[in-house]
């Protein structure tokens, strides 16, 4: 019996092989690096350009200090949106998350300079700046869980780049506003207020543009395809990471005992000039900026400490708070130079041991939970601010500051 003529041929079994991710080059890795050391930046930029302009601040609110209702009113907001997302959990959509946070962010840094021209009371003005503190808090909280937790998941290096952006946004919106106020004679703060607004805005929209170039990166493909859907309050990862996290909670909480509101109370001892132009709240906020971009930088040398021995430092460092509280309230240490070396000391050891706390956090999990760890360290930094911030709230009541 014939075959058919067009039977059919038997055809070998097909295999799908699996393309591994590109290797990492060095040229790769540092334009990573890069990328996220500008991420950094522009999470916490928006903070800091809303607690640099004090005499702007003072011009609006002549009777109180409203930097420290801004530093509540912000981790306030921060920390419970990270909570939630800690707790309900979800897949991380990293692209929607971090854009749509830098957006939004961009979006307020813009609307605020121009409500001056809009609103006219000082309730209506105050409304605004707590509104806005609010909102862009929210919008880092969304932004920088997933940047942290993507930080994680590329080579070593970006994390602490994240930490040095950080820092870095500190000291470029206190050059910023001491640019601003340069420029323009003592009497026109207010347009010197919107020239340093308006570069700020410019200068987070660098955020969104080195997303999209993260994204070109050939590897980082891989990284946003992976699966990361999952509950993140997990009690087993909890347990490896309580200790090294609950330091950087009393990192960012001591930090914010005093800045930057009991900062920007510290007077001039020595050069009274300083107190009546309003020069050196600016000064303290620069000379702070300067020293925390240092820690973090110098955080890539870890020297003697470990994720183990780490807490000597941080508890070392709390040792300068009564310090900073009897400068402001002129009780001992009347001396701009005592004031400058316990400022220098106080912020070095939270660039430098914030950034390392952070890292060691992800260094106590297995590689598949590093994404959960690196929310979760989002959520100690910020927990860490809103508890020192709120402390801060009380402190100055009970100072009269």
């Amino acid at each position: 019996m014939e075959s058919p003529p067009f039977a059919p041929l038997a055809t070998p079994a097909t295999h799908c092989i699996a393309v591994p991710p590109p290797e990492w080059t060095p040229r790769d890795t540092r334009q990573a690096h890069a990328l996220f050391l500008f991420m950094g930046l522009c999470y916490y930029f928006p903070f800091c350009i809303l607690v640099q302009p004090v005499d702007y601040w003072r011009l609006l609110f002549p009777s109180f200090n409203v930097n420290f209702r801004i530093s509540f009113a912000y981790y306030i907001a921060n920390v419970l949106v990270i909570f939630a997302l800690l707790v309900v959990g979800a897949r991380q959509s990293y692209k929607t998350r971090i854009m749509g946070g830098f957006s939004v962010q961009l979006g307020f840094l813009l609307l605020l300079p121009t409500s001056y021209y809009i609103l006219s009371t000082e309730i209506q003005h105050e409304a605004m700046v707590l509104t806005t503190a609010a909102i862009v808090a929210i919008a880092a909280a969304v932004a920088g869980s997933s940047l942290f937790a993507l930080a994680s998941m590329f080579p070593s290096g970006c994390m602490e780049n994240v930490q040095l952006g950080i820092g870095l946004s500190i000291f470029i919106t206190t050059a910023y506003r001491c640019i601003s106020k340069a420029v323009f004679s003592t009497d026109e703060t207010v347009a010197a207020s919107m020239v340093y607004f308006y570069t700020g805005a410019l200068t987070m929209a660098t955020g969104v543009m080195s997303y999209f170039l993260l994204l070109r990166l050939p590897q980082s493909a891989a990284v946003h395809a992976t699966p990361q859907t999952h509950k993140v309050l997990q009690p087993t990862m909890l347990s490896k990471i309580a200790f090294n996290g609950s330091l950087v909670v009393l990192v960012n909480l001591s930090t914010m005992l005093v800045w930057p509101g009991l900062l920007t109370d510290i007077p001039s001892f020595n050069v009274p000039i300083f107190n009546t132009s309003g020069w050196f709240p600016l000064i303290l906020m620069g000379w702070d900026a300067l020293f925390d971009a240092l820690g973090r930088y110098s955080a890539r040398f870890q020297l003697c400490f470990t994720r183990h021995n780490v807490w000597a430092l941080v508890f070392a460092r709390c040792l300068c708070i009564p310090v900073f509280i009897c400068i402001a309230r002129d009780v001992c240490f009347t001396h701009d130079i005592v004031t400058y070396l316990v400022v220098a000391a106080f912020s070095w050891s939270h660039g430098y041991a914030g950034a390392l706390t952070v890292v060691f956090v992800s260094d106590c999990v297995d590689e598949n939970e590093r994404s959960g760890a690196g929310m979760f360290s989002s959520f100690f930094v910020n927990f860490g601010l809103v508890t020192g911030a709120s402390l801060s709230f009380v402190l100055a009541k009970i100072l009269h500051l």
